[in-house]
């Protein structure tokens, strides 16, 4: 049992409750306080004491959906300081955002949304690079999907999602049960280690970054849009894509900032820019300002994820978050000093010519360098992201609610996968 209490039910009504209470709040006092008003500041306590309630390890190995939940607590909190506090909107911003909102209950609904969704689609505060709706309606001429076309298309992928987590699943608690019966590993990270085994810990670590977390990420998303779509609540232009395209990330930027979803982009860059901008007064744009920025980024998802370590009964001496994510600021800056290298040394003409090509336009060979800079570094830089989590990996980790292996087989269950992933992908034009 992954909650506070012994029955699921209990679990998830709680945190129901407190989950409305931790938006609700902040919502009303967008709405009915000035900008300045103390009730902001003393919201903000009190937000973080209900997530504290919840941030305990669950369980030996945790449950993905359950820490899923529990951090969104946390980042309502972060939200609600962001929009109370450090950018803080009132009723009259929300108001304006659009002649639809008159009354209370639709501005109470538009509040809470902006602190739900973070990435505040179909709004003027939506952060950048969200994805565009894939293609597969544009070629059957919708530029908004419809209904009934969005819910079956999300369905399909759902189902075939959770057919891949089963996998997932089943070889994990394999891999765990099998690591029982052995002498148990060291708790020390190794880095001398054959360049087969590095291979292998490579592949590993990517495989659970575009596969794994993206699947789990994902297939929680699609969820929730089924839901408030299929209730008439949202219509289908609020839920673009969650991640982007896989062929955007040939730079660590392009990881983080195109292909990864940006659910955390505006909680953390309010927090940075605050720092940067208000508290240490760097002038806007500026290298020191940009760089600035992008470490206090880093340092605050690499707490965030110590907390999510903690959920997943990973003790914060052992987490490897604070390493992992702190290193990509010299990764970017490494990645940042050999793009300015390179153009430096290019000839005036071959620079007018990458002048004349479109930004979005991307030679193929660059493309491919830079995929294998980022495999490389994820890959190995990962190891202390990873390490701990799958050395924490017991025979109770539940990553989907059911399973039908035990039903069906597990060559069954892989033939059936693959064979209705190639027709999803074919009939839907699931786009990678």
């Amino acid at each position: 049992m992954y909650g506070l209490y012994h029955t699921t039910g209990e679990n998830i009504s709680e945190f129901l409750c407190f989950y409305l209470v931790q938006n609700v709040v902040p919502a009303t006092l967008i709405i009915t306080t000035r900008k300045d008003s103390p009730l902001r500041y003393l919201c903000i306590p009190g937000m973080l004491w209900t997530a504290s309630r919840f941030i305990r390890p669950f369980g030996s190995s945790g449950s993905p959906t359950w820490c899923q939940a529990i951090t969104q607590l946390v980042i309502a909190t972060l939200q609600a300081t962001n929009l109370l506090l450090l950018n803080p909107l009132a009723e009259s911003d929300i108001s304006g955002s659009t002649t639809t909102i008159r009354n209370f209950g639709s501005k109470l609904i538009a509040a809470f949304r902006m602190l739900a969704q973070t990435r505040a689609v179909n709004t003027q505060w939506q952060v950048k690079n969200v994805p565009s709706h894939p293609r597969y309606y544009l070629h059957r001429g919708m530029r908004t999907p419809t209904r009934g076309r969005f819910l079956l298309r999300q369905l399909a992928i759902v189902a075939w999602q959770c057919l891949v987590l089963d996998i997932v699943q089943t070889v994990s608690l394999q891999q765990a049960a099998e690591r029982g019966l052995q002498k148990p590993a060291s708790l020390e990270i190794e880095w001398i280690v054959p360049l087969g085994q590095w291979a292998e810990r490579i592949a590993t670590h990517l495989s659970i970054w575009f596969v794994v977390n993206r699947l789990i990420s994902d297939l929680a998303y699609r969820v929730l849009s089924i839901f408030f779509v299929g209730i008439g609540l949202d219509s289908s232009a609020d839920w673009p894509p969650a991640f982007g395209r896989m062929a955007d990330a040939f730079t660590l930027r392009n990881f983080w900032g195109k292909f990864w979803h940006q659910f955390m982009r505006q909680p953390f860059t309010s927090i940075s820019s605050f720092i940067a901008r208000d508290v240490l007064r760097l002038t806007r744009s500026s290298t020191l300002e940009r760089y600035t920025n992008l470490s206090i980024v880093f340092l605050v998802s690499a707490i965030f994820h110590v907390i999510v370590d903690i959920l997943q009964s990973i003790p914060m001496e052992r987490s490897g978050s604070i390493p992992f994510y702190l290193a990509f600021i010299i990764g970017i800056m490494l990645e940042d000093g050999v793009q300015n290298l390179w153009k430096r040394l290019q000839t005036p003409e071959s620079g007018q010519d990458e002048e004349k090509r479109s930004s979005d336009i991307v030679p193929l060979w660059k493309r491919a360098a830079g995929m294998l800079w980022v495999m490389l570094w994820l890959g190995v830089t990962s190891t202390w992201y990873f390490t701990p989590m799958i050395q924490s990996t017991n025979d109770d980790m539940q990553v989907i609610p059911f399973s039908v292996v035990k039903y069906i087989g597990f060559q069954s269950l892989i033939a059936i996968t693959v064979g209705s992933g190639v027709g999803i992908a074919v009939v839907f034009e699931v786009e990678l």
